[in-house]
């Protein structure tokens, strides 16, 4: 016979916010069509000194078991933003509440940039014999 144990009786769970940013921002770059997630000064500086952000392209808001983030994305040229958009509110969203039991309120999309990186490629590649 197998014993329940009652959550409460036995301690508490807190996920730290490096946690939730860690899954939402794998999530994330897993869509197709997103090239990378954004960052700001800070995160570029904290990055070149070598300093680890699991954070990078994020803002997060967690209150009462309720989460609200912005993700900053750069989206690979071709790609119809909209869909890419979506396809990462989706994703997000059922990564953190399947993992977390946690509830996600809203997950806001900014495209800081487009990523012409492949089409400059596929360029070279046409022009060079």
């Amino acid at each position: 016979m197998e014993d329940r144990i009652d959550p409460k009786d036995v301690g508490e769970l807190k996920i730290s916010t490096e946690a939730i940013a860690v899954i939402a921002s794998t999530a994330a770059l897993q869509v197709d069509g997103v090239s990378a997630l954004a960052t700001g000064r800070i995160e570029d500086f904290t990055e070149r000194v070598g300093m680890k952000n699991p954070g990078k392209g994020l803002r997060l808001d967690i209150k009462n078991n309720t989460v609200s983030l912005d993700v900053h994305i750069i989206v690979k040229f071709g790609f119809r933003i909209p869909d890419v958009a979506r396809a990462i509110q989706k994703a997000i969203k059922n990564a953190i509440e399947e993992m977390t039991d946690m509830h996600v309120l809203a997950v806001n999309v900014l495209v800081q940039d487009v990523d012409f990186s492949g089409v400059q490629d596929l360029q070279k590649a046409a022009i060079e014999p």
